[in-house]
């Protein structure tokens, strides 16, 4: 259960609308180029303790199928190919999360690109080679 101050806190309140509504995080990830590229993929893992066995399995499992975990009542897990990659998608996961919490505050609904058309932008768009995540 989280503190007052915590869920306050506009962070751990982003994090908690992305954790719980999955459609939300889709509909973020197509808000901008850097967010279709670099959220492509993203897994929650839920919550266990600090330090548990639990938490680190949890961790390697969903490591097989994304480089950005939402540790849920923990924070972000991000990693990529190097530092810089990882920094460039941790930035628009950062702004997403602001996005979404501002237009909620001022209830304004989001709306992203239609699935076709993100799959459309990271298939042909060219602006940056496409990820192998069969790796």
């Amino acid at each position: 259960m989280l503190t007052r101050s915590q869920r306050l806190n506009p962070a751990n309140r982003a994090a908690s609308a992305l954790l719980t509504r999955s459609q939300r995080l889709n509909r973020v990830k197509a808000l901008y180029i850097e967010t279709m590229y670099y959220l492509e993929k993203v897994e929650r893992v839920p919550y266990h303790h600090p330090g548990s066995a639990a938490l680190g399995d949890g961790v390697y499992e969903k490591a097989k199928l994304a480089n950005i975990l939402l540790l849920e009542n923990h924070g972000v897990l991000v990693y990529d190919t190097s530092i810089r990659e990882a920094r460039m998608a941790l930035q628009p996961l950062e702004m997403a999360c602001r996005m979404l919490i501002v237009s909620q505050s001022a209830k304004i609904p989001m709306s992203g690109l239609s699935p076709e058309t993100e799959r459309d932008f990271i298939e042909n768009a060219g602006y940056k080679p496409r990820r192998n995540w069969s790796l």
